[in-house]
């Protein structure tokens, strides 16, 4: 146990991620592409509720009584 200790104590953190580029290479595409759903799904939610807004305005000001500058 103490030599695979002592073994591990002299490798260098260049030589960890030489020995492990694949798995940190699938790890850092993961989180890119999480992040990317992410970002993508809460810009449709915005998107969806700012065209929301943008149709209840406008249909307010096509509103007769409001062209027409009565009380509602």
């Amino acid at each position: 146990v103490w030599q695979r200790i002592d073994a591990r104590a002299r490798s260098t953190w260049p030589g960890y991620l030489r020995a492990h580029s694949a798995v940190w290479s699938l790890v850092a595409v993961l989180a890119l592409g999480a992040a990317g759903y992410a970002g993508s799904a809460l810009a449709r939610a915005h998107v969806q509720a700012d065209r929301e807004a943008i149709v209840v305005t406008y249909l307010v000001d096509l509103d007769p009584r409001v062209q027409a500058v009565l009380k509602p």
